[in-house]
């Protein structure tokens, strides 16, 4: 995952199974370009890419949240907008002027394709949202562990939405962790996140202390320290999805913080939580900029082309793919080459998660992955 999934963006329009494709939005936009020692033909071809970035720009902005475009540069940095250019084709010029300012002006109607859209931005960058429920003492509002997680996740390549910009989205949130598909994807989409970290951390206040919680610390620096207890339960979800990619939990373990009054003593048991869950879920999480591989993907059992064709669209909506192509239909095994970022073995957690069809991995290997479809 480089992005990471940026960057995952999913479009609404792209769901799963064998959904047919998206129909291009038409976008109705200006362009403009300096007419520059008399070359009108360059100006014309700089306002028709103005034009361009103008659709994607609308188009973007009634998915994404803007402050995300902004963050991203996804429309004022030229080497980014380039990677997203191949989404937008002209369809139709009009209303072209050379104007006696200097600028040469036209308007055009422009097709925007979501799917090769969310490819392109799929290939920016690591998005995250980390939003984590943290109950201390019976009251709510700290962001102690939440933002260790946010800085390690920063720290190891992933852009990390501002958890301003997620104020008023408490029961979208509540909804991904209790398992909403719909829901992760629409916030994926809105804020162009890879990844959704959800969760709880609770601190209870713990009466005795005694030098076998702190085996580290001299009994004697213990006295007149209070302890309390935090307790995690933190998942990692794919937007895209709505399934969980892995998920750090203390279980039965209390994680011990101590200090000289009750609220110091919340605050290190979750720098304690918080701090052991970052480093679970930063190893746990595909890397953000993972070079793209080849992987041939075996599938036997497929009963019928159109399963095979089926599928292969499937695959190539898979977080991490980037590109999947069919060789010939072969019922006993059908093989797929597909571009994939992050590695054999996550390939074949997310194959092994699919239920339409209900793949069962049977071998993986560097560079290759054999699989059976369930009856």
């Amino acid at each position: 995952m480089k992005t990471l999934f940026v960057l995952c963006i999913v479009l609404l329009a792209l769901v799963a199974g064998s959904a047919p494709a998206a129909e291009p939005d038409i976008a109705d936009v200006p362009g403009e370009a300096a007419i520059i020692n008399g070359d009108t033909a360059a100006a014309r071809e700089m306002a028709l890419g103005d034009a361009r970035r103008h659709a994607i720009e609308q188009v973007l902005g009634a998915y994404v949240d803007s402050r995300v475009i902004l963050q991203n540069e996804l429309l004022s940095a030229d080497s980014t907008f380039i990677q997203l250019a191949g989404a937008a084709t002209i369809q139709n010029v009009y209303n072209e002027s050379e104007d006696a300012d200097g600028f040469y002006r036209l308007r055009a109607l422009v097709k925007v394709y979501q799917n090769t859209l969310t490819q392109a931005l799929d290939r920016l960058a690591a998005s995250a949202i980390v939003r984590i429920n943290e109950t201390v003492l019976e009251s709510s509002g700290k962001d102690v562990a939440a933002s260790i997680v946010r800085a390690e996740l920063a720290k190891n390549g992933f852009k990390v939405v501002d958890p301003t910009w997620l104020v008023g989205q408490d029961r979208s949130l509540a909804s991904i962790s209790a398992g909403n598909m719909s829901t992760a994807r629409n916030l994926g989409t809105r804020y162009m996140a890879d990844v959704i970290i959800v969760g709880e951390v609770e601190v209870t206040y713990r009466r005795d202390l005694g030098s076998a919680d702190i085996p580290y610390i001299d009994p004697a620096l213990l006295k007149g320290m209070v302890a309390c207890e935090a307790r995690a339960d933190i998942r990692a979800v794919d937007p895209k999805t709505g399934k969980v990619i892995t998920a750090y939990a203390s279980g039965g373990r209390a994680l011990v913080g101590i200090g000289p009054t009750k609220a110091a003593a919340a605050d290190d048991a979750l720098r304690k939580a918080g701090t052991e869950a970052a480093v679970y879920l930063v190893e746990n999480l595909p890397k953000p900029g993972g070079e793209t591989a080849t992987i041939q993907l075996t599938v036997r059992g497929v009963p019928t082309f159109q399963i095979a064709s089926d599928l292969s669209g499937v695959l190539s909506r898979l977080r991490g793919v980037e590109g999947v192509k069919m060789g010939s239909y072969n019922a006993d095994a059908t093989i797929f080459t597909v571009s994939y970022r992050e590695g054999e073995e996550m390939l074949a957690r997310e194959l092994a998660g699919l239920t339409n069809p209900t793949l069962s991995v049977v071998t993986v290997d560097k560079g290759k992955i054999s699989v059976r479809v369930e009856k």
